[in-house]
């Protein structure tokens, strides 16, 4: 009998402080997937001052979202570059808006999204360090 890996493409939505990182890192341990952060990724590019890193931090030292056309070519690239690999991910913190979400179920569509809802004033708590 051959053994067939499935491929599985999911997402992991939430507020911030919801626990998307902690609960992806458990998801991906189980069930042998990759771990990919939009956050993550955007703090690397900011940090290593690539030319997207440096449109980015504009936006991100003002406090606002990047726009749609920055993350998509962020994200889809990392998940054009995956999809060669032929393996399953769990992307955390992306899509944000309905415009993301469109154009990513045209660049990888997706099985599974997984939502957390956590009291706000947990967040509040955790967001605070308390």
């Amino acid at each position: 009998m051959s053994s067939t890996k499935r491929i599985l493409h999911a997402l992991i939505m939430g507020a911030p402080g919801s626990g998307k990182g902690t609960v992806s890192e458990r998801i991906v341990q189980s069930f042998d997937m990759l771990h990919i952060s939009s956050g993550d990724i955007l703090r690397n590019m900011i940090r290593e001052k690539t030319d997207f890193g440096l449109q980015v931090n504009k936006f991100v030292s003002n406090g606002q979202l990047v726009p749609d056309e920055l993350m998509l070519k962020t994200i889809g690239g990392e998940l054009n570059r995956l999809s060669s690999a032929n393996c399953s991910w769990l992307l955390d913190g992306f899509p944000r808006t309905k415009p993301q979400a469109l154009s990513l179920f045209k660049i990888a569509p997706v099985q599974v999204v997984i939502s957390l809802d956590v009291p706000f004033d947990i967040i509040i708590n955790r967001v605070k360090g308390q």
